[in-house]
């Protein structure tokens, strides 16, 4: 059934609170990720400051860790023109230096909010960029990127980094983008994510996402079918904990027993 502009916009509204939701949940009750690098070169971006209280004065600050190391830290972007825009626009399709593109694809979604497009031309640079680990603050920026446009997000594409690339960076950045689209392919992958990525921290944060799409009985198949494998303590306790919650969830919207109806049970 074909959803109107409307409610395509309320549904990417309701992911991106889930989304929110998930990332706090990840950071008080997952365990640190220790696998990141820490060199001055490839250390990730610290946890997104709040934004600015003016939306016509981004920084790079805005951005969160998803997005990749900053091209230049010192760098606060005013609100581009359209002649900026479109020099943006260029230097991400025809450069070749890998460094240049990243901070062409910043130039453009530091701003959060991506016209069509920018949209359109950061999906073109996408395809023509790979697996391999020299492109991968890139690929970060770029997936990240499209969050900010999820009725423009290639579902197959992401879904390809956050299975086959190597660096588990580039497939948690892929998982949370995945995670904020309402598609049966997001959620299928998150699922072969959360069962078998060889990371065990971005198994745990697709388990957190799943516990918040799936409907109870799905999530409580799921998680008995990773449980007979998964050989991870913290894993066991997230899902666990997750079947806990959905247990919680359940209860707690359940409605009330109409009047009267234990009075009736005792008599019979």
């Amino acid at each position: 059934m074909l959803l109107p502009s409307s409610g395509k916009h309320l549904i990417a509204t309701v992911m991106a609170a889930l989304l929110a939701v998930a990332a706090f949940v990840f950071r008080h009750v997952a365990a640190p990720d220790s696998s990141r690098p820490q060199s001055a070169a490839t250390a990730p971006v610290a946890r997104a400051a709040p934004a600015p209280s003016s939306p016509t004065t981004p920084s790079f600050a805005t951005a969160p860790e998803d997005a990749g190391p900053r091209p230049d830290a010192t760098a606060r972007l005013e609100p581009p023109d359209e002649e900026a825009r479109a020099a943006a626009r260029r230097t991400l399709i025809e450069t070749a230096d890998l460094r240049e593109a990243q901070q062409a694809a910043w130039e453009m979604a530091n701003r959060l909010s991506l016209d069509n497009e920018d949209a359109r031309t950061i999906l073109r640079r996408l395809e023509a960029t790979g697996l391999a680990p020299e492109e991968a603050d890139l690929a970060r920026t770029l997936i990240w990127a499209l969050s900010l446009r999820p009725d423009q997000a290639p579902v197959e594409r992401i879904a390809s980094f956050a299975l086959h690339h190597p660096d588990a960076r580039v497939r948690r950045t892929a998982l949370r983008t995945l995670g904020a689209l309402d598609d049966p392919w997001a959620q299928a992958t998150l699922e072969r994510m959360a069962l078998g990525d060889r990371e065990p921290s971005v198994r745990r944060e697709a388990v957190l996402f799943l516990s918040l799409r799936l409907p109870p009985g799905a999530f409580a198949a799921l998680a008995r079918k990773a449980l007979a494998t998964e050989p991870e303590p913290s894993l066991q306790a997230a899902w666990n904990r997750a079947l806990v919650f959905h247990r919680t969830s359940a209860e707690t919207a359940a409605p009330p027993p109409p009047p009267g109806s234990a009075e009736k049970g005792s008599s019979l």
